[in-house]
């Protein structure tokens, strides 16, 4: 922006040459804007100087060597010129509409005054006033600090400088007085001497740094506000009206907003969200959210609300947007509402936006409108559901000024704070007997499948044993739709069908080898959101073909070894075109078809571009046709050795090329040699690697949890049975005593090191020195790694989304991260690198949901965050100056020393396939993978694939290119 001016001044200059062209046009005035957004930028330049000039001075004082007077005059030469253009640039930023207010003009006075000053400082220093310059400099850098304040206040809203220690006292406050109501609350029921015993056996702990007197303030209904940004508690009670909502009723930071809570007064939601661009000091499209007047008054596109009426209302309107409009609010660089809040502040809206501590009675009859159209119910006023719940909690009765219920999805919201992020802290007060965590015990896999809804995925593979009436157990009362639910090798039946026939949202069911048969899938059809079933391996026959053809919104079934006919296949095509059926009848189309009329064809071309009997890269006119195929060899020796025992050297067929450059791979499938009577590996969930002679470790689910196989695909050995169903991440390190296992068990709550034929050396559970956890079942490991000085990271990507740092003894040293989308926090690090390619070794975690890499250095601070070119990184693995990174989402990406996109692999066009464990082997192509888990580099730079898959995919990439 800042050199925009002088290319019109080389346009002027230069008239004939064409260049003023695409300026010619441009009017005075947006120049000047244009002068005015540069602001920004240069705004930095005299606070570096003036630092530099302080620094200089201060430390020639203490050197007794005064600075030079010829260094000293440039400096305040640059600091006169950059102060003047930063002063004037600010001038007319300031006369944009978006800025107004006293903040405005209290930051606008400073900086003239600052500027003013710099005059002052430059004039005594080339005059060599030496008292003058002293002064004015430190006025000069007072006037900066004051200014900056208030330009800090203008962009991230006002007190934004002193918050944290206004969130501390307002914690310790809450606390204080919530202690208090469970004393007297206490004492009322139980008497003063059962209070002391209570009060004694009160136990403490620390939360964030400030002690927090066991849940006291969530017992009485009374949890602080935490503010991110611009919001404050003036702003919150500005919008509210009520200064009690500032407190009680949580502001939230980006991942901690209780909209159970917000429903009846989405105030303080809307200062949370939306006031640093909106707000007193600064009102983008002249539109304020800090106050009910101006919410009201709209900006320059019109009124933002219509109270009554949320689907008229263009404050909502912008909120429903899909991310990628260019209207939707905020923007997509900013903290996104979920589905519950944008509900929550509707309902306020319809219910016309009612204060804090008033009763509204509903948001409209029959439960229609923004949030009764998603269940919500009638609205109720915010101090009703504090009341109600610090009576639950403190074993009171609490009367509520009126009968209502929260909206569905701001208690899914609250309900749901281990899969989505949303309190944590609170979360860690509460007991653990919720359905999710009841799941979670159960070893089943419980994961978000859509961050936007908080819609589940559930997988109930890991327990067998699952029956009927566990399966509605375990499913009762879950906070959040299904997404997806796998049901595959359970003991469910009919009674489940029963069970699942009319739950929303359930868009993929998997009941392949289970005992449902064709009457129970009739129950189905009242499911409305239904796209993907798989009744592969069961025995529903051909009856299934009618209450198939009911369910309304499938779209794909997959029938192999369902006992279902090609008859009534045909049958069920007929009647539902729409719906794709996988019956693996297209296997044997090809056998069926009548043999062509010999041509004359050019020579075949060889089908392998590997010597089968030596490894070697094959010569393509040393070839010999065998079983109908060419086999082409690296030399004449090989093929009579081929031809002798074809049995003994099986021929890798070539496959697909996929890459660029340096990094062109030939695709083979099915290369691994499964031990006699396996027909496949298992659910491959888990990680690769390749030890120092070239062997493979593959994790499974099975009892087989590690695999052990040749660089040529034979099965060496395998161990683990204690390990199955659950061994997620591994590394392999050379140390002075030999090579070892490093790997990470999430169902069994640990962390182990053993040698590469399974002799534990070590094992151990959660860290408790970090503080993070209530119970070990919260502590979920998914990925480890090890730094060159033996010490080593745990990410814990199914628990509470935070990476733990031990050192070489294994003593528990930092926690770095925890539930969040802003740098530096993670939601699912599924993965852990430490990469040595520069002069100090740098930790790389997949931030697989917030689909981006964060690198951080030894001592825990962010360096960077990678992102714009992954989907949902899982792992990182690294070779020379490259990192290969799979991505869940269908495709494997490279990135070279700068972290700069070198190529994808493989990348699958298909979304329905894209990680998606229950793809059938017949549905599977060369060249594309589903759902990439691992990746891994051999010696030779050849790369091994992992795709999580229920029946185990491991795919070679032969390394036919380097530059």
């Amino acid at each position: 922006m800042t050199v925009a001016p002088l290319f019109a001044v080389l346009g002027a200059l230069a008239p004939a040459s064409g260049f003023t062209d695409r300026f010619a046009d441009v009017p005075r005035d947006v120049w000047l804007e244009v002068l005015g957004r540069a602001h920004p930028v240069v705004l930095h330049l005299p606070f570096g100087v003036i630092a530099a000039l302080v620094v200089l001075e201060v430390w020639g004082v203490l050197r007794r060597r005064a600075l030079e007077q010829p260094t000293r005059a440039v400096l305040v030469g640059v600091l006169l010129v950059t102060a003047a253009v930063a002063a004037t640039s600010g001038w007319f930023l300031g006369r944009e509409p978006d800025y107004r207010g006293e903040v405005l003009a209290t930051h606008r006075n400073l900086g003239i005054g600052m500027a003013a000053t710099c005059v002052l400082v430059a004039l005594a220093a080339w005059r060599d006033m030496r008292q003058m310059y002293g002064v004015a400099l430190g006025v000069a850098l007072l006037l900066l600090l004051a200014a900056g304040h208030q330009g800090g206040s203008m962009a991230h809203g006002e007190g934004f400088l002193f918050e944290p220690i206004e969130e501390l006292r307002e914690r310790q406050a809450a606390e204080a007085d919530a202690r208090r109501a469970e004393i007297a609350a206490r004492r009322e029921v139980l008497g003063d001497a059962a209070v002391e015993t209570a009060v004694a056996d009160t136990t403490v702990r620390e939360v964030d740094g400030a002690t927090a007197a066991g849940g006291a303030g969530t017992a009485a209904g009374d949890t602080p506000a935490r503010t991110d940004g611009a919001t404050n508690a003036g702003a919150a009670t500005a919008l509210t009206g009520d200064a009690s909502s500032a407190a009680t009723v949580p502001v939230g930071d980006a991942t901690s907003t209780h909209a159970a809570t917000v429903v009846a007064d989405a105030g303080p939601l809307l200062v949370e969200l939306c006031s640093k661009c909106h707000g007193a000091g600064r009102q983008k499209g002249g539109l304020a959210l800090h106050e009910p007047l101006a919410l009201l008054a709209g900006g320059d596109s019109g009124p933002a609300v219509v109270p009554g009426n949320a689907d008229a209302s263009l404050l909502v309107q912008r909120l429903r947007l899909p991310l990628d409009d260019d209207d939707h609010m905020p923007p997509e660089s900013k903290r996104q509402p979920t589905t519950a809040e944008v509900a929550a502040i509707a309902a306020w809206v319809d219910a016309g936006m009612p204060r804090a501590g008033t009763t509204t009675g509903g948001a409209k009859a029959g439960g229609e409108g923004a949030a009764g159209e998603r269940g919500a119910g009638a609205v109720a006023a915010s101090g009703a559901v504090v009341a109600a719940e610090a009576g639950s909690e403190a074993g009171t009765e609490a009367e509520p000024e009126a009968e209502a219920e929260p909206a569905a999805e701001a208690v899914a919201v609250a309900e749901l704070g281990l899969a989505t992020g949303a309190d944590r802290d609170a979360a860690d007060a509460a007991p653990s007997a919720d359905p999710i965590s009841a799941l979670r015990d159960a070893l089943v896999h419980v994961e978000v499948a859509d961050p936007a809804s908080g819609a589940l995925w559930v997988d109930f593979r890991p327990r067998p044993a699952t029956d009927d009436a566990e399966l509605a157990r375990l499913l009762d009362d879950l906070p959040a739709p299904v997404e997806e639910l796998g049901l595959a090798g359970t003991a469910v039946g009919d009674e489940a069908l029963a069970v699942l026939g009319d739950r929303p949202a359930l868009r993929r069911l998997d009941l392949s080898r289970t005992a449902v048969t064709a009457a129970g899938l009739a129950a189905l059809a009242s499911c409305p959101d239904l796209e993907e079933l798989d009744l592969t391996g069961t025995a529903v026959g051909d009856e299934a073909v009618e209450p198939l053809a009911r369910i309304p919104a499938l779209r794909r079934v997959h029938l192999w070894g369902a006992g279902v006919g090609a008859e009534a296949v045909a049958r069920l095509r007929a009647a539902r075109p729409d719906v794709e059926v996988r019956d693996g009848g297209d296997l044997f189309a090809a056998a069926l078809e009548q043999e062509p009329e010999p041509v004359l064809r050019a020579p075949a071309a060889a089908v392998n571009t590997v010597c089968p009997v030596s490894g070697a890269e094959a010569d393509p006119t040393i070839t010999r046709e065998h079983d109908g195929a060419v086999v082409a060899f690296c030399c004449g020796d090989c093929p009579d050795a081929f031809l002798a025992d074809p049995a003994a050297f099986p021929v890798a067929h070539a496959g697909p090329r996929l890459g660029a450059g340096a990094h062109v791979y030939e695709w083979v499938p099915d290369w691994l040699r499964l031990p006699d009577g396996q027909a496949e590996l298992g659910n491959t969930h888990g990680e690769v690697v390749v030890d120092r002679a070239g062997n493979l470790y593959i994790n499974t689910d099975t009892e087989q949890a590690v695999m052990v196989f040749a660089p040529d695909g034979t099965h060496l050995r395998s161990w683990g049975a204690e390990f199955a169903n659950g061994l997620h991440g591994m590394c392999l390190v050379e140390e002075d005593d030999g090579e070892f296992l490093y790997f990470v068990h999430f169902g069994r709550h640990e962390y182990v090191k053993a040698t590469l034929t399974g002799e534990i050396v070590w094992r151990r559970g959660p860290p408790e020195a970090s503080g993070k956890y209530a119970s070990p079942e919260q502590f979920r490991p998914t990925s480890i790694a090890v730094a060159p000085d033996g010490g080593f990271f745990v990410a814990d990507g199914y628990g509470e989304h935070w990476v733990h740092q031990f050192d070489a003894d294994g003593t528990w040293v930092r926690a770095l991260g925890g539930p969040g989308s802003e740098p530096g926090r993670f939601q699912t690090p599924h993965g852990v690198w430490v990469d040595t390619r520069g002069a100090q070794p740098v930790l790389v975690v997949a931030d697989r949901e917030n689909n981006r890499l964060q690198r951080f250095d030894m001592d825990g601070e962010l360096l960077g965050v990678v992102d714009g070119m992954l989907r949902r990184p899982c792992k990182i693995q690294q070779r020379g100056e490259y990192l290969v990174v799979p991505d869940l989402a269908g495709r494997v990406t490279i990135l070279d020393g700068d972290d700069e996109l070198v190529t994808h692999l493989g990348d699958n066009p298909d979304p329905g396939k894209r990680a998606n464990n229950g793809v059938p082997r017949e549905a599977w192509a060369d060249g594309e993978f589903l759902a990439p888990h691992s990746a891994v580099w051999d010696a030779d730079g050849n790369l091994y694939v992992m795709d999580w898959n229920r029946h185990g995919r491991v795919t070679m990439l032969r390394r036919i290119a380097t530059e």
